[in-house]
């Protein structure tokens, strides 16, 4: 009968935390309505899943003794069928990707922020009588790249005037409509490639029409931090729905997981860069990761947060890095600590135009290469991109190979030069540096 009592519980569970996000729009005592039924039927899911165990541990304890050969080559196989299964990479993306898509802000009683409630909307307060004020993320400074090298803004300003009810419940298959296709492009071992995709105006319109502000209440809950803002943008249901396809068909062009982050990684990088955005400083909007697919362009935080989203489904550990003297944003992806940036525990990747992954070396215009410490804002947990190694020693040829190519007024030897040919075909870097020529030798 427990069994049966916690399968119930499971189901409740399940149904409270996806009803959490409107039921935290009601705050009983200042503690947040959906996360407190969550909780209960989580820890009612305990109570009974021990009362189950308990049971048929005494069950156990009954029949062992009159079959001991037979249960313990049981309890064997079911160890051994464990920890293949356990091990296996392809089941490890499976519980991290379930995991990377817990909100573990529903399950927080406190308000801390209503980023996460419906598309900001106020909540309604049970007992209180509070003000509830509204922040915008703060200008950035816009520096844009007319070389060829990697360009790059940010445009924080996430203040919008919209007249859409933003509490209305939209499904993405209601907005599927006025489709368009479009072609991306991705280099992978040295082949470049276009895929179409499929993109849908009724869900650019259902972005644009969200306002990209954050309402709070002064002296509960703190002001809403860059965090906050990415996570609201990246969380999105709707878009998490409209992106997935295009995961799904990343998983088919690669072979094996590794191989889906190279062309992944490739794939935002080819999306051309928005110039136009990047000069003009009095934007007031920031596209959503899905309409740099739908524009088919995007400055530095638009794709790093499309592609980090795409990571983060393919079940990587994802961060991203914000430099805040440069005013650039990059994604880091995890991996073995050896390569990462500065130790971090995540890999360095520029998605603004075709780079190497770990390579942070380039230049950029204005400020010259990144050499503040950036904000890392973790994305969510997952597997470690442990073949990195491969990009990690091209990317430290490449950096010595255009570096002798500079101090030699743009020469390579014969070798040097073919060498720098293959890695800039193997990654499509031909537009990142001026191309340098071997030496003619003796005449």
């Amino acid at each position: 009968m427990n069994f049966f009592y916690l399968l119930a519980s499971i189901f409740f569970t399940i149904a409270a935390y996806r009803m959490a996000p409107d039921l935290n729009g009601i705050l009983v005592d200042m503690m947040k309505l959906g996360a407190i039924v969550t909780i209960f039927f989580v820890f009612l899911t305990l109570w009974f899943t021990y009362k189950t165990i308990k049971g048929a541990h005494n069950l156990f304890k009954k029949w062992a003794p009159k079959f001991k050969i037979l249960t313990i080559l049981l309890l064997v196989i079911f160890a051994l069928t464990a920890y293949v299964w356990a091990s296996s990479k392809q089941n490890t993306h499976i519980i991290s990707g379930i995991l990377s898509h817990i909100d573990y802000n529903r399950l927080y009683p406190i308000p801390l922020s209503t980023a996460n409630q419906t598309n900001g909307s106020n909540s309604s307060l049970i007992g209180s009588n509070l003000n509830i004020k509204k922040i915008v993320f703060p200008n950035a400074t816009k520096v844009s790249n007319v070389t060829k090298t990697s360009n790059f803004s940010i445009n924080n300003n996430r203040n919008q005037t919209s007249q859409v009810n933003t509490t209305k419940q939209v499904t993405y298959k209601e907005l599927k409509t006025q489709p368009k296709t479009i072609m991306l492009t991705y280099t992978f071992h040295g082949i470049t490639q276009k895929t179409p995709f499929v993109v849908y105006k009724g869900v650019y319109d259902y972005l644009s029409e969200i306002p990209r502000s954050i309402s709070y209440i002064p002296g509960i809950e703190p002001a809403p931090t860059m965090k906050d803002f990415v996570m609201k943008e990246i969380n999105n249901k709707v878009q998490n729905e409209a992106v997935y396809p295009l995961v799904k068909k990343i998983k088919i062009l690669g072979d094996n997981p590794d191989d889906q982050v190279r062309i992944a990684v490739s794939m935002i990088q080819h999306i051309p860069y928005d110039c136009a955005e990047a000069m003009n400083k009095t934007s007031q909007e920031s596209r959503y990761p899905y309409q740099v697919l739908y524009d088919m362009k995007g400055i530095c935080g638009e794709k790093s947060e499309l592609l980090a989203m795409i990571l983060r489904d393919l079940g990587y550990g994802v961060a991203l890095f914000y430099f805040e003297d440069e005013d650039h944003m990059a994604v880091g992806i995890k991996c073995p600590k050896k390569y990462s940036y500065r130790k971090s525990g995540f890999c360095f990747i520029e998605s603004t135009n075709p780079t190497i992954i770990t390579d942070a070396n380039e230049t950029y215009n204005g400020v010259g290469k990144l050499s503040s410490t950036p904000i890392i804002i973790k994305v969510c947990n997952g597997t470690s991109f442990n073949s990195v190694y491969k990009e990690y020693n091209d990317a430290q040829e490449w950096i010595k190979l255009n570096k002798e190519s500079e101090e030699n007024g743009g020469y390579l030897t014969p070798g040097e030069y073919y060498e720098w040919l293959e890695i800039s075909k193997k990654y499509d870097l031909t537009d990142n540096k001026k191309c340098p020529t071997y030496y003619p030798g003796p005449t």
